[in-house]
């Protein structure tokens, strides 16, 4: 299928690291991450009259499905941050948007990828053809060198810890807040003394959504090359995430 898109230029602002983007070690954290990049996402797709409340008013929504970035500099509280995002592809359902955090020097930092999905009232994916013709992707630009992929949950798992999702970890779609995951991936990493600050890629899967008052067991697993697989099973035994995290 070939799609009219137009080529934009990719979306840029500039941004400071607040206290309430690190950890403990007073750099960037992972949740942190997440979260800068998907207010950029939102604000483009605003710009590009695709955004939030644009899909609302046609009964669909955006929902983040996985996301990759590869970490070479954690940014630190106070610095500031050059932050780029573009629609970059189309996979099947998916679309693709690329992002990047810059340092004041103009080298890359960060580098990731998301795939996204449109859906229904009913959490069905929508693919509108009118939304392939129109929504401009900047495809001679990547990130990275791939899309990200789906990950496998292995057989054997230990159990890290249980977790009951609260009032404060509901988005306003009244799912939990993706962002919410980074930080259960973080809190099972730091049980194998796998430090935040030593993390150098992280894909994650979201397979299913997970709501207020929902029981989560939180597993760990470690792939046969060495990587961290981190996920989270409902009180049904439906996986509701899946990670593989990379270290140094």
């Amino acid at each position: 299928m070939r799609y009219k898109n137009t080529r934009i230029f990719p979306f840029r602002k500039l941004d400071r690291i607040q206290a309430s983007d690190v950890n403990k070690y007073a750099k960037l954290s992972l949740s942190g991450i997440a979260r800068k990049f998907q207010e950029a996402a939102w604000e483009h797709a605003a710009e590009l009259d695709y955004g939030y409340h644009n899909l609302a008013e046609k009964n669909m929504n955006w929902v983040l499905a996985r996301i990759l970035f590869k970490i070479t500099h954690y940014p630190e509280w106070t610095q500031e941050i050059g932050v780029r995002s573009w629609p970059s592809d189309m996979e099947n359902l998916f679309f693709i948007r690329d992002f990047e955090f810059r340092n004041t020097d103009a080298r890359v930092v960060i580098a990731g990828t998301s795939s996204w999905l449109i859906v229904n009232k009913q959490g069905r994916p929508q693919i509108p053809s009118h939304v392939c013709q129109e929504i401009p992707l900047n495809a001679d630009e990547r990130s990275l060198f791939r899309n990200p992929s789906k990950i496998d949950i292995p057989k054997a798992q230990e159990l890290c810890f249980n977790i009951t999702v609260r009032r404060t970890d509901i988005d306003m779609n009244n799912h939990t807040n993706n962002v919410r995951y980074f930080d259960w991936i973080v809190d099972c990493l730091a049980q194998k003394d796998i430090l935040e600050q030593n993390i150098t890629s992280v894909e994650v899967n979201f397979l299913h959504e997970s709501r207020e008052g929902d029981a989560l067991d939180i597993f760990y697993a470690q792939h046969d090359d060495g990587a961290h697989i981190v996920s989270g099973t409902n009180q049904n035994g439906k996986a509701v995430f899946v990670s593989k995290v990379k270290s140094r």
